[in-house]
């Protein structure tokens, strides 16, 4: 090239510029514009640094016209002349000095009024300033450009990709490269359009309602605007209908709660089983009772579930035989939640308490004891209520795991006799007492080291049971007004049915583990395991959870698809 290069630079509070030109034919020619805006460090330079910082900037910005050439740097900040004869320079001083030291420059000082060129690239466009697009280049109604100007030309992150944004009569697009190296052009999307935008390509039904990263995908792909990413997450992650669809909440996920009893029927257990094979007396389920402590199983088989039959079993062959307990747990069946066995408990003192629906894991014990019964009958499932006598006979008989000994040794202290034992001969273990006092001596002492060994057997047995259940736990917590999806499982017979209902209202937490909790103001309140409730993050304004758009809106999406 001929002719000496002349650049022109200044600074501002926001922004550095720079004009390059060229001496040609005695004139001077411009062969390049630039301009830069100061980060939040750079703006809190002094003046002086920022005069400096524009020549160290455009200099390398340059570079490829000024490397090997002698060139004039032009300036309006006479304080830079004294630049090449600063001693002992340090830290980005030290540094920017070395960088121009590379180059063979002269600086001159010119007059700021003579220095306008460098200082108009150098000043912040005005932010109000008045565009007037021409009817005769562009076939979009104005009302289009007006909502994007509004929404975008003040968000200052598309200011940092400007060189990837191109405007199309009076449209904003965005330059988008894809994974496989495709480049087109995309859509900047105005706020009134994003709601509308992720309901055609997530909610509708020929979107699929994909997860995050796939509706990220399909949206970026056609549309664009700054922070997309996180606006779809949330977007997916307040979608109800993506929300019922997810899997069920899986085990484990709140600590295990135990409770322990000390005595023989402190606590029992009851439940209800069938229906089964009905046998030639008519009988068809099988009512279980079991106390928590000694572990001894009685069934009842009867015709019938209803609370009356239970009831009376209950009074007339338990109660009547074993005494009353201090407390009854059963799951929320119609025969246990009635009016009748409520006033049963209450007649007696006894404390009523039951599990959350769906949670066989409440009850346990109980739920252990009907899948070991189920299991036994197999052998005659015809006659089965002929061989339950039998069956408990041999479970009481049986060592239990959890206490050490078996239920007939922690109700009479001794071990029961069995028919093998009399075959084979076994001489009797029990001590033989001709006084009865000496017996009932007897027998307390045996039954109080049998209940001290059970006792740390349910011990260990529990806190076994608790750390094995409690590994990898992820407890949640709601409070008072919260809303939450409950979990309800689908019907056996619905193979799409959906998990999650709701939202629910929170309105008590009764303990860690439990919340009462209303779907409507006129609707019965519930109360639920925590494991079968997760947050809901849909959106509160939303009945449906489909986005509203008023004719405006939808308007102009459909206006800008047709392009």
């Amino acid at each position: 090239m001929e002719g000496k290069f002349v650049l022109d630079t200044d600074a501002c509070d926001n922004g550095i510029g720079a004009v390059l030109s060229q001496i040609q034919n005695g004139e001077e020619k411009v062969i390049a514009y630039a301009s830069k805006t100061l980060n939040n460090a750079q703006r809190k330079y002094c003046t002086t640094y920022k005069e400096l910082l524009a020549i160290v900037s455009f200099v390398k910005h340059f570079r490829h016209y000024l490397w090997g050439r002698p060139f004039k740097v032009r300036t309006d900040h006479a304080s830079l002349i004294w630049l090449k004869n600063f001693k002992d320079p340090e830290g980005i001083l030290a540094r920017w000095i070395t960088i121009l030291e590379t180059f063979d420059y002269a600086l001159e000082h010119r007059k700021g009024s003579l220095h306008s060129n460098a200082d108009g690239l150098s000043r912040r466009p005005h932010r109000k300033c008045v565009r007037t697009d021409c009817p005769d280049c562009t076939n979009e109604s104005l009302l289009v450009s007006n909502i994007l100007r509004e929404d975008l030309l003040c968000n200052w992150v598309l200011w940092s990709q400007w060189e990837s944004i191109e405007i199309r009569n009076g449209l904003l697009f965005y330059q988008f490269h894809s994974e496989i190296g495709e480049e087109k052009l995309v859509l900047v999307a105005p706020k009134e359009m994003r709601d509308k935008i992720f309901s055609e390509l997530h909610e509708k039904r020929t979107a699929g309602h994909m997860g995050r990263d796939k509706t990220l995908d399909s949206i970026r792909r056609r549309f664009y605007w700054p922070g997309m990413s996180s606006d779809i997450a949330c977007w997916v992650k307040q979608c109800n209908l993506c929300a019922r669809c997810k899997r069920g909440p899986g085990i484990g996920k709140a600590p295990l709660q135990q409770s322990l009893v000390g005595s023989p029927f402190d606590r029992i257990g009851i439940d209800i089983v069938g229906p089964c094979p009905i046998t030639q007396d008519g009988n068809e389920y099988m009512i279980v009772v079991q106390d928590y402590f000694t572990k001894w199983t009685e069934v009842y088989p009867v015709v019938r579930h209803n609370a009356l039959t239970v009831a009376d079993k209950l009074a007339t062959q338990f109660f009547c035989r074993f005494g009353l307990p201090s407390q009854i747990h059963s799951d929320q069946g119609r025969e246990f939640e009635s009016d009748l066995f409520a006033n049963l408990c209450s007649l007696f003192g006894i404390e009523k308490t039951r599990t959350c629906p769906y949670r066989p894991q409440s009850d346990g014990l109980v739920e252990r004891m009907n899948r070991t019964l189920k299991q036994m009958l197999d052998i005659g499932r015809n006659d089965w209520d002929d061989h339950i006598p039998y069956l408990l006979m041999a479970f009481r008989a049986t060592i239990q795991d959890s206490i050490g000994v078996s239920p007939h040794k922690m109700m009479f202290g001794r071990d029961m006799q069995c028919p093998i034992d009399i075959i084979a001969g076994v001489p009797t273990q029990n001590k033989s007492e001709t006084c009865p006092v000496q017996y009932i001596e007897w027998l307390k002492y045996t039954l109080d080291l049998t209940y001290s060994f059970a006792n740390e057997n349910l011990k260990k047995a529990a806190n076994r049971q608790k750390k094995h259940y409690d590994r990898g736990v992820k407890p949640r917590s709601f409070s008072e007004g919260d809303f939450a999806w409950r979990w309800y499982p689908p019907r056996a017979n619905i193979k799409f049915g959906l998990g999650w209902i709701g939202p629910y209202l929170i309105k008590r937490k009764i303990t860690s583990v439990t919340y009462q909790i209303q779907r409507d103001p006129k609707s019965k309140d519930i109360v639920v395991h925590v494991d079968h409730l997760k947050p809901y993050n849909g959106r509160k304004y939303l009945k449906s959870g489909k986005f509203k758009m008023n004719k405006l809106k939808t308007s102009l999406f459909m206006m800008i698809r047709k392009r």
